[in-house]
């Protein structure tokens, strides 16, 4: 049986992303609801089907933000206070946040080519549904999923909970433990194993340089990654075995050059 200071400690270190998770799901239920009452609305205008359907997929981006942001907001005492104890490390080359960088980016298209060929239904990391096309669609979900969510989700992932979990189980299990819950919140299981298995390389990160703009960035490029490969349709000619290959040979050999040169920084 958990002694009484361990379930406090369990408790301490958990009760942000409980917090979170509250606010998020009240969040997401307004906007349904706020989106019924406008739809009533948006009916009676007898609207055109163009204008109907981008107000639904501006929506649907808003409705994945907000949630999210308030959830953020409501922890922000805990992460100011995380963010500004997380202790920084030392220095490391100029070489090793760009490696790092092509490193996550390669690793990114392998992992999605990977459950595109084994569950071409289930999709990739980055939702095309309610999408709006062309270059306005593009910038939409730039903004979403590649700075607002990314920012927020290593506010909460890694700026809090892998920081309470690294101060007291150490680093590997904090990286493993944070990785399962960020995996869990992505939900469908081809995108709670990209998290987990990314989510794992972004506690890594930000335990090396002590810095939460590393995995921040790294998460964003990961993301914009994708969506840049499917805004330009170059993602149908890159979804073969032969390149699942190459860039999982590349992102090999990018965690072990970043390796190097951060063991020799």
């Amino acid at each position: 049986m958990r002694s009484r200071s361990e379930l406090t400690t369990i408790l301490y270190i958990f009760s942000p992303l409980l917090m979170f998770t509250v606010i998020y799901m009240a969040g997401s239920a307004l906007m349904e609801a706020g989106w019924s009452l406008l739809s009533r609305y948006y009916a009676a205008e007898e609207s055109g089907a163009a204008l109907v359907y981008t107000r639904t997929a501006v929506w649907n981006y808003i409705s994945q933000v907000f949630p999210a942001a308030a959830g953020c907001i409501a922890v922000r005492s805990s992460a100011i206070a995380e963010l500004a104890a997380y202790p920084r490390r030392k220095p490391v080359h100029a070489r090793f946040f760009p490696v790092l960088l092509i490193t996550c980016a390669a690793l990114s298209i392998s992992i999605n080519i990977l459950f595109s060929l084994i569950m071409p239904a289930a999709g990739n990391s980055v939702p095309e549904a309610g999408s709006l096309p062309g270059m306005t669609g593009f910038i939409l979900q730039a903004a979403v999923y590649g700075f607002c969510m990314p920012l927020i989700e290593e506010i909460l992932f890694r700026g809090i909970l892998f920081a309470r979990l690294e101060r007291a189980y150490g680093l590997f299990f904090a990286a493993a433990a944070s990785s399962v819950a960020f995996g869990i919140w992505h939900g469908a299981l081809p995108q709670g194993i990209y998290a987990l298995l990314l989510g794992a390389v972004f506690a890594l990160a930000y335990a090396v340089t002590g810095r939460l703009a590393v995995p921040f960035a790294l998460h964003g490029t990961c993301n914009l990654t994708i969506l840049l490969l499917q805004w330009t349709g170059a993602w149908s000619a890159v979804c073969t075995p032969v390149w699942c290959a190459v860039v999982s040979v590349i992102a090999a050999g990018g965690f072990f050059t970043a390796s190097q040169i951060y063991a020799n920084s």
